[in-house]
């Protein structure tokens, strides 16, 4: 009896603590601190930050929004979490899901409004235009905009009015705002599955993922429109899916998209343009140290306007760790293959420091293509081996269906090993370590216990190393 009522004291503080420690918030003006103690927040109503004024939102605080209502920052929004305190954006009702955050021409006075570990989701931009676009950020006339560290996903902008509903993150206008270092996934418009990069807007975008991005028309993952000229950085496409055409990017209206050191791949479209799409005459883009899937061949309307660059048509070899979707893999031909010269960067730009993961971005003066910079350069314990990969291999057959062939030619007598790697680094088989004289060598490589799929051999031969791709089909 005494511990059922010691237990009913409990549970009675408890409740009166959760019930303190959150604020409600309703329609009107906010400004000053939301403290993590108070959280969460929970918005009843439109809000908006006044000009001349600053809504600080602390590390860790939860925004709880009960309407479809928006967030208009006519002042200056400071929200900056950390990376193991986030600030998270929802909505109680997940299907209505909330109206977002605006800057509708906010006064360029006021000081760079800051997005920077957060989490935005639900959003649905569901009023009249414009506000049918954007599903969790609109921006127009305003470039004083920081958006650092966030993940966007499950937003929507599907609500057609007077324009389509395009960006089913976010939407630009006349907007020249910087985001690093983001992922965008799981986002759904009618154009422009994560960004609408639209009138005359110039945002550099860098170090940032999006996949699994999807739109009922163009760009699966991004659209781009009239005389916007958008700079991507550093960024990785992949599985994102236009039901029309440009999987990954459509770029429409005299724009133009500029991608340095980025990975195009495995997107997809109903129509035409699995990657790119360009769908006006006047529209190009610039692809400079990318890897796009089918080459520039593969891009469909108006390629012929396009200025390509040390371009790949390669599987980069993704990995799924960890450490994130789209990793590289320590065999991908992304490694090593991207560029760090001033030159090609964006006005007043040089080479970011650090990947999606906050890994280290140059290795003795070269950088990897995509989001992510791959940790090491060879696989644990070959940190003393010189990879100059001038070993010369054959593999036969291939595709390989139960056992292949590795052939190779020593010119001097080396120290011999092979490794097999699956497509999660775990080693499948490998040779012992053996002394082997000048002239022709083989090894029968066994695939008969391996699953069907892609595995990566390494040989190596005294301090040379030939990698490569053993495709397996059963």
């Amino acid at each position: 009896m005494k511990t059922n009522y010691l237990f009913t004291i409990l549970a009675l503080f408890l409740a009166v603590t959760f019930i303190h420690a959150q604020t409600i918030v309703p329609p009107g003006k906010v400004e000053g601190r939301w403290t993590l103690d108070k959280s969460p927040y929970t918005i009843e109503g439109a809000i908006y930050v006044n000009n001349g004024t600053t809504l600080f939102i602390e590390p860790g605080v939860e925004v709880l929004f009960k309407t479809n209502d928006r967030v208009n920052i006519h002042g200056r929004l400071h929200a900056v979490g950390t990376d193991r305190q986030p600030i998270h954006f929802t909505a109680v009702d997940k299907n209505e899901g909330w109206g977002g955050i605006w800057w509708p021409r906010t006064n360029s006075d006021n000081d760079t409004s800051k997005l920077i570990y957060c989490h935005l989701e639900y959003g649905r931009a569901q009023s009249e235009s414009p506000y049918n676009s954007g599903g969790v950020v609109g921006v127009r006339n305003f470039s004083k905009l920081l958006i650092r560290h966030c993940t966007f996903e499950y937003n929507k902008a599907l609500h057609h009015s007077k324009t389509a509903p395009s960006g089913g993150a976010i939407s630009l206008w006349y907007s020249d705002i910087r985001i690093s270092h983001c992922i965008f996934r799981y986002n759904l418009a009618a154009y422009g599955g994560a960004l609408a990069i639209n009138g005359y807007s110039n945002p550099i975008i860098d170090n940032c993922l999006f996949y699994s991005n999807c739109v009922s028309s163009y760009g699966g993952a991004v659209e781009v429109y009239d005389h916007s000229k958008p700079s991507f950085v550093s960024c990785t496409f992949a599985d994102n899916h236009a039901v029309f055409s440009g999987g990954a990017f459509d770029n429409c209206l005299s724009s133009s998209a500029y991608l340095l050191n980025c990975i195009v791949w495995h997107n997809t479209a109903g129509m035409s343009g699995d990657q790119v799409n360009i769908r006006s005459e006047r529209s190009t883009i610039k692809m400079f140290y990318c890897n796009l899937e089918g080459g520039v061949e593969a891009i469909s309307g108006f390629p012929t306007v396009g200025t390509f660059k040390e371009m790949l048509n390669a599987y980069p070899i993704f990995l799924n760790t960890n450490d994130g979707p789209y990793t590289l893999s320590p065999f991908s031909p992304c490694l090593e293959t991207g560029t760090i010269e001033c030159k090609y960067f964006p006005d007043g730009w040089c080479c970011p420091c650090n990947d999606l993961a906050n890994t280290q971005r140059i290795c003795k003066q070269k950088i990897d293509i995509g989001c992510y910079e791959y940790k090491a350069s060879l696989p644990p314990g070959d940190d003393d081996i010189e990879e100059l990969r001038d070993l010369k291999v054959a593999v036969y057959p291939s595709p390989i269906k139960s056992s292949a062939t590795i052939e190779y030619e020593l010119l001097e007598t080396k120290l011999v090993k092979m490794v097999v790697y699956d497509m999660q680094g775990r080693v499948v088989s490998e040779t012992p370590l053996t002394v082997q004289q000048p002239g022709m060598h083989q090894i029968n490589w066994d695939a008969k216990s391996l699953s069907k799929g892609i595995y990566v051999y390494k040989l190596k031969a005294g301090n040379k190393v030939n990698s490569g791709q053993l495709i397996v089909t059963k």
